[in-house]
């Protein structure tokens, strides 16, 4: 196998980083431990067979589409809702039977939930009982937490009298108030502007490491997820698909429904010949390592990310990997690149239906070049960023 300098480097570099990064996350004490929990309302089954470590210090992403159990698991922490079976493990005790309030979970909820008849000082207060809690230390509590949210002075004011990103702050200092051992996120930013999204994903990422507390965060923005988590676990109908750091997520997908849902793939029909051959799309054969041996003839899908393709001119030297000759369909101008939107078949670039269209490749191409509608646009791939999926959408390379 053949590679640049460079680029094997760079592989190894990234390799050893997040061999690193895990070794770092799963050297740390389990802070929560959920063992074979299975969930079923009715007939329909929510979780199946969940097993699951949260590390301190960890922050810790449940991503998945709507109805995938992720909203289902983070209530079964909470105690919002009851396992059916399994158990759920904080700090080496069973909660799993335990209530809400004796379980000690900081919880932040999608809409805020925040009492509007009572002040930001009164809110942030509100779950400040017991003997521990005197008048004095909670009015010093209140005031700790409003300087961390940034919002002083802010004390006698209502919820309604602040913006959605300011009740956001107020319902996270509300929820990590009481010094919780774990804390819940449950789509915390959905009902936010982007500016304000990305901007307050950011000041929780820096206040849930300098608490250093164990984190779960709920999302179905696979961009929050990666630029947030330190583990993202992918879920999809009612079960894990994979567990791993964003970098591994990204780059080595375990599936094929992972490596669609987390970014941009693109995936061509394949058949193996004989041994590790493939034939990709009825055009080309490319020569890959797989995981298992299969019958020739038998179909997989070979895919790539768009930023992976690199446009090439026809004479140029062949990389290994595959390269394609295709069609330009249509471009979409994204500021620091362009996404173009290619066909194998010159005859698809005029059907404005893109359902009509049989093979769609999506690439990622530098902003400042221009290539007009219909011209022939010659891709290479190397074989280093190429993913095979089988017919159950495993990957086997």
């Amino acid at each position: 196998m053949i590679m640049n300098s460079s680029v094997s480097k760079n592989f190894v570099e990234s390799d050893r980083q997040i061999a690193a990064d895990i070794s770092r996350i799963s050297s740390k004490k389990t802070a929560l431990e959920i063992r074979g929990v299975q969930k079923r309302f009715k007939d329909f089954v929510a979780l199946q067979h969940i097993d699951l470590h949260l590390y301190e210090g960890e922050l810790l992403c449940f991503l998945g589409p709507s109805g995938c159990g992720k909203t289902t698991l983070l209530r079964l922490v909470a105690g919002l809702d009851e396992v059916d079976e399994g158990q759920i493990i904080k700090n080496g005790q069973d909660i799993s039977r335990l209530k809400t309030e004796k379980r000690r979970c900081g919880i932040v909820f999608q809409n805020y939930a925040l009492f509007p008849n009572l002040s930001i000082s009164d809110n942030i207060a509100y779950g400040l009982q017991g003997k521990k809690w005197t008048k004095p230390l909670r009015q010093e509590r209140v005031s700790e937490l409003l300087s961390l949210i940034g919002l002083q002075g802010s004390e006698l004011k209502y919820p309604l009298q602040l913006s959605g990103g300011q009740q956001q702050r107020v319902a996270l200092a509300r929820a990590i108030a009481p010094e919780p051992d774990i804390l819940l996120l449950d789509e915390p930013l959905s009902a936010l502007d982007a500016r304000v999204r990305l901007h307050l994903r950011q000041e929780i990422r820096a206040l849930q490491k300098r608490l250093n507390m164990p984190t779960i965060l709920v999302t179905h923005d696979q961009e929050e997820a990666l630029t947030l988590a330190d583990r993202i676990v992918v879920m999809n109908h009612g079960v894990i698909e994979q567990v791993d750091t964003p970098e591994v997520i990204y780059n080595k997908p375990a599936s094929q429904f992972v490596a669609t849902f987390v970014g941009q793939m693109n995936l061509l029909p394949a058949k193996i010949q004989a041994e590790d051959w493939l034939y990709v799309a009825d055009k080309v054969d490319v020569r890959l390592k797989l995981k298992h041996q299969f019958i020739p003839n038998t179909g997989v899908l070979v895919g790539f990310r768009p930023e992976s393709a690199r446009i090439v001119s026809d004479d140029s030297l062949v990389t290994q990997g595959i390269r394609l000759s295709t069609y330009l369909i249509a471009r979409e101008f994204l500021g620091a690149k362009t996404r173009l939107h290619l066909s194998l078949d010159p005859s698809h670039a005029a059907i404005t239906d893109l359902a009509e269209r049989t093979i769609q490749i999506d690439v990622d191409h530098a902003a400042t070049d221009f290539l007009s509608i219909d011209s022939q646009v010659i891709i290479d791939i190397d074989e280093k960023q190429l993913h095979v999926f089988d017919q159950d959408g495993r990957a086997i390379c």
